[in-house]
């Protein structure tokens, strides 16, 4: 049953407290079955050992300690727990729980497959097996423990805690980022794509749920025509006031966004390599800074660990590096716009650093010039849809209320996402090699940051200390608002958004 409207918000209190209890519930029973497994393993030489962490949780429950459950995320498609014992032992461990659902809440009549779960579960363990073996890639990934059935709609997957608990973004807020963490992103993610023997149909079920981002780019590509005169160009005074992405568009005309928007579509089809699938930086954790006050010190491991990996599929192997550009270059741009050079700067140094490295450790038969074009094109994909629907856009460093600011760098992204696209997926750049293709890149980023930057003085951190002191990571929400079949339909688009303020809203409260 889909859950119903209240002024709780979509989910009610009581329906929050079942949910957790339904979790607890189910975690308890595992962590006992584990530790009856534990004895079964130990007269068995042949049987594997239960997940120790799973043991201690199950010995701290028999010696009276009870499990809490605190809401990291969730309410859309999924809710996401900390499964930890206040009462016992500082070493007894934590564990991440995620409770799926087979809808979205956003989009309740389109299906969600249950089946991302597992798939999720088997993507953990392959890519931690792969980590293991790149010398320079992650040493963080997660161990995933269990994925069971929770009655007829709902999986539960149960993982290792990662011991770093910052997500990724804050960093770009600051304009302090650390740079130690791009080899190691670099490599894990090149490790990731150079597995031999994929499985293409793995996790195919989602792919539908995928390809209605097309959908939403096809209404943004008819938007740049929709007040232009269908009958030629017009004659005499003419009051229609068009945006930057909008004259962009308007001089590459409408048959070249129709042939970048057929070929994006062939893209989408690919199955070069297994992918995560969703490598925005709010899904990337990190060690937390000691200090606030000192945003340029680090942590001392400087390790990266990728989160939420129900999207991974076989797909085309640009999508990853791609879709991690956006946010930084949003906060390329705020930056910029605040008067923060070594901010801007510092994030530029970090796409450079982490393209090199994973251009040097990949292993793939598709050309190099290829790959970085495919970058291209799915980073001006999210580029074009943060410019026109402002997703994310809350957490860059503006003052509140700065619409000025804020309108221009989203025009800034508009204008950078269609030179993205039209590189990655038209036929411009085609016959480019890859040296042209980055300094393409990089003028254009440089154009838009001339642009932006006024002679104003340098601010640092406040919507980061907001994010962060919060103690709330954003949610999957926007993933499923781009995935989800609004089929240019704004009012559908209009209630997703009442949705994110209000589960947002509401996680801020727990």
């Amino acid at each position: 049953n889909h859950p119903t409207m209240t002024d709780e918000g979509p989910w009610s209190n009581e329906s929050k407290e079942e949910l957790k209890r339904l979790v607890i519930d189910t975690i308890t029973q595992q962590c006992q079955a584990a530790a009856a497994a534990e004895s079964t393993s130990s007269a068995s030489a042949a049987a594997d050992p239960p997940p120790e962490h799973l043991i201690a949780c199950a010995e701290a429950l028999s010696s009276g300690h009870q499990l809490h459950l605190t809401i990291l995320t969730g309410g859309l498609a999924n809710f996401s727990f900390r499964a930890h014992f206040p009462t016992a032992p500082p070493d007894t461990p934590s564990l991440f729980a995620k409770l799926t659902f087979t809808y979205a809440l956003v989009f309740p009549d389109k299906p969600c497959p249950i089946t991302r779960t597992r798939c999720e579960f088997e993507a953990m363990n392959f890519f931690r097996d792969c980590a293991a073996s790149s010398p320079r890639a992650s040493d963080a990934s997660i161990t995933p423990y269990l994925c069971v059935d929770v009655g007829p709609d709902k999986k539960l997957l149960v993982t290792e805690y990662s011991p770093l608990d910052e997500q990724f973004a804050n960093q770009f807020i600051d304009g302090a980022v650390d740079l130690r963490v791009a080899p190691r992103l670099a490599h894990s993610l090149a490790a990731l794509h150079s597995l031999p023997d994929v499985d293409v149909g793995f996790n195919d079920d989602m792919k539908p749920f995928f390809q209605d981002l097309a959908t939403m780019l096809e209404g943004i590509f008819g938007s740049f025509f929709a007040e232009q005169q269908e009958d030629g160009p017009t004659t005499g005074t003419c009051t229609e006031v068009v945006d930057r992405p909008t004259e962009l568009a308007r001089s590459l005309g409408r048959s070249a966004l129709d042939d970048i928007y057929k070929a994006y579509c062939r893209d989408l089809e690919r199955t070069d390599c297994y992918v995560h699938g969703d490598t925005h930086v709010f899904n990337m954790l990190v060690g937390a800074k000691p200090s606030v006050a000192m945003l340029e010190n680090f942590d001392k491991c400087g390790d990266v660990c990728l989160i939420d990996w129900e999207m991974s599929h076989c797909g085309p192997i640009g999508k990853d590096i791609g879709f991690f550009h956006p946010f930084p270059v949003a906060t390329i741009f705020a930056h910029s716009f605040n008067g923060n050079v070594s901010g801007a700067t510092n994030i530029l140094q970090f796409l450079d650093i982490l393209w090199d490295e994973y251009s040097q450790a990949i292993s793939t038969e598709v050309e190099l010039t290829d790959v970085y074009r495919s970058v291209l094109g799915f980073a001006g994909v999210i580029l074009i849809v943060y410019s026109k629907f402002g997703f994310h856009m809350e957490h860059l460093p503006l003052d509140e209320g700065n619409t000025d600011g804020l309108n221009r760098i989203k025009e800034s992204l508009g204008v950078i996402g269609l030179k993205c696209m039209n590189w990655g997926f038209g036929r411009v750049s085609s016959d480019k090699p890859l040296s042209d293709l980055r300094q393409m890149f990089k003028d254009a980023l440089a154009e838009e940051v001339k642009l932006l930057t006024p002679a104003k003085a340098v601010r640092r951190g406040r919507r980061s200390s907001m994010l962060r002191a919060s103690g709330r990571r954003v949610s999957d929400a926007h993933l499923y608002i781009l995935s989800g079949s609004i089929k240019n339909n704004r009012n559908s688009l209009l209630r997703a958004e009442a949705l994110i303020a209000e589960v947002a809203e509401a996680e801020e409260e727990e």
